[in-house]
């Protein structure tokens, strides 16, 4: 069952029920989150610091791409990226959102995982950065003797990869049973379009996704 919530801006004190949702597995709920802006969250925690262990993406993997890229005989391996720069992480609550927002964003998730003992993914804080893989591809098999870099070449890798982190942020919005998109004027214009083609992605995958009970995962 999927819903689509608009919150008022009170709602995370008078939510009665959202302390038990890190423990149930009954329902998979999406919000979307009106007026973010406006919330104004304190935590005492420090997100990037609780969850440095957590960040288990490999960056010596896209720091040393090229040399994987010639141990490989030039093979890139989609596989070998989403595990190595956007692995799946067992989370509670997706967090979809624009990135200059992402401070607001992270007192959010302190607040959630410290009142309510969950679990929260913010892709930027587990994840690699994609436009530092692109950049190492980019100089070494895009890049021409004129300082240019080669128009199709670069289409090409931008395309694919970017092809690749979205099916990895798909994969953490199926896994997850909360989905919280968050309405800012960074997110949404003044007539609701959305700015960003990567939260038009989310949403409308969170949209249409029917996730699965935890126990046919597998199957």
């Amino acid at each position: 069952m999927f819903f689509i919530c608009f919150f008022i801006l009170c709602f995370f004190n008078n939510f009665l029920y959202f302390h038990k949702f890190c423990k149930s597995n009954i329902m998979h709920v999406s919000y979307y989150v009106k007026n973010f802006d406006k919330i104004e969250i304190d935590s005492s925690l420090f997100f990037q610091e609780k969850h440095k262990e957590s960040r288990n993406y490999n960056a010596n993997f896209v720091e040393n791409f090229v040399n994987y890229i010639e141990n490989n005989e030039g093979i890139i391996s989609v596989a070998d990226i989403l595990e190595n720069v956007f692995p799946e992480i067992e989370c509670d609550i997706f967090l979809s959102h624009a990135h200059k927002d992402n401070s607001k964003v992270i007192n959010l998730a302190n607040f959630l995982e410290e009142k309510y003992e969950c679990k929260v993914f913010i892709d930027s804080i587990f994840w690699g950065n994609i436009f530092n893989l692109l950049k190492q591809i980019d100089d070494n098999y895009c890049l021409q003797k004129n300082g240019n870099y080669n128009y199709k070449k670069r289409n090409f890798v931008t395309s694919n990869l970017f092809l690749i982190l979205n099916t990895a942020l798909h994969k953490m919005i199926e896994k997850t049973n909360y989905f919280f998109f968050l309405e800012t004027k960074q997110s949404t214009k003044e007539n609701q379009n959305l700015i960003s083609p990567w939260i038009f992605s989310e949403l409308s995958f969170a949209t249409q996704v029917i996730r699965r009970d935890p126990q046919k995962k597998a199957l």
